[in-house]
């Protein structure tokens, strides 16, 4: 399938604000603010420009935070293509658009699972690479930020879908 302009330079756009964002913190704590954004790009792209535009974005954004992450630079890009595939799937199997409407409660759940999903493997793989100490009051935290982000910004983007599609 061919790309389109349009697709291709929101995508970037997305993919620029993600990277930015996480640009401001070094991992595992730039997780702790930066979800947010991110899930909510990655649904916004998802519901502009389907499976193709969420995977442009991830793919934009981790290609990115890559090139300042050093030796975590293969992590960084595995953990962001994993979150657009994640949101692709999730709001896929929730049947998140529906007759044309978005379901903001099963947009919510689909970005709640997919943060979670990608949360714990990021947070996992910290751990094993020795970046991250066991630490069970960090994890927690981590984890429930994540989840309150992936809510919260499957919420936003619902709302934010809500208004384009009556602007047009």
């Amino acid at each position: 399938m061919m790309v389109r302009y349009r697709e291709l330079a929101l995508s970037a756009l997305f993919g620029v604000v993600i990277f930015l964002q996480k640009s401001l913190a070094p991992p595992p704590y730039d997780k702790m603010f930066s979800l947010l954004l991110q899930i909510t790009l990655l649904n916004l792209s998802f519901l502009m420009m389907g499976s193709l535009g969420a995977m442009l974005t991830a793919s934009i954004a981790g290609l990115l935070t890559s090139s300042i992450r050093g030796w975590m630079a293969p992590l960084t890009l595995l953990l962001s293509l994993l979150y657009g595939f994640m949101v692709i799937l999730f709001n896929r199997l929730l049947h998140v658009v529906e007759e044309g409407r978005v379901r903001r409660w099963r947009l919510m759940i689909a970005s709640l699972i997919a943060s979670l999903l990608v949360g714990f493997a990021g947070t996992l793989s910290t751990i094993l690479l020795g970046i991250l100490e066991v630490s069970p009051s960090l994890i927690i935290l981590l984890m429930t930020l994540g989840g309150i982000q992936g809510l919260v910004g499957g919420r936003l983007a619902a709302l934010i879908w809500e208004r384009i599609s009556k602007l047009g």
